[in-house]
């Protein structure tokens, strides 16, 4: 049975980690990404198949393809920012910019063994929390 992880909402460092699956222990045979890829600029999103969901849809026959695809995928500018948006953000891994927001969810998230990475988010804690205590309509 495929593996398929949606990180539209979770992907690009939202909780941590470049990708959810990292947390997991786990690669995906399909992932799906989106919004963060540029920064908000434009839409794009993209699907990313393991080697061997791709090679199941392989073939010259239309009626063997996997006919999936997004409203934005491929747009040409949209690509480059996306390119530019995962430079910065792989950069900003390396250069310890995230350090803040990993020290401000130490305190609150453990780490069951064998696992050594907590998740964070690049939202200060006091936003969720302020963001749960806020009353319902």
């Amino acid at each position: 049975m495929p593996v398929i992880f949606d990180e539209v909402f979770t992907g690009l460092y939202r909780l941590g980690q470049i990708t959810p699956s990292d947390f997991l222990q786990s690669k995906p045979d399909i992932s799906v990404h989106a919004k963060l890829l540029t920064g908000g600029l434009l839409p794009l999103a993209t699907t990313e198949a393991s080697e061997s969901i791709f090679r199941a849809f392989l073939s010259t026959e239309k009626s063997d393809a996997l006919l999936h695809g997004h409203s934005y995928t491929a747009h040409a500018v949209g690509c480059e920012i996306a390119n530019e948006s995962l430079r910065t953000m792989m950069n900003m891994d390396k250069q310890g910019a995230w350090e803040a927001f990993q020290s401000d969810w130490k305190s609150t998230v453990s780490v069951p063994a064998p696992r050594t990475v907590a998740p964070w988010s690049m939202w200060w804690r006091a936003c969720w929390l302020l963001a749960l205590s806020w009353p319902s309509p």
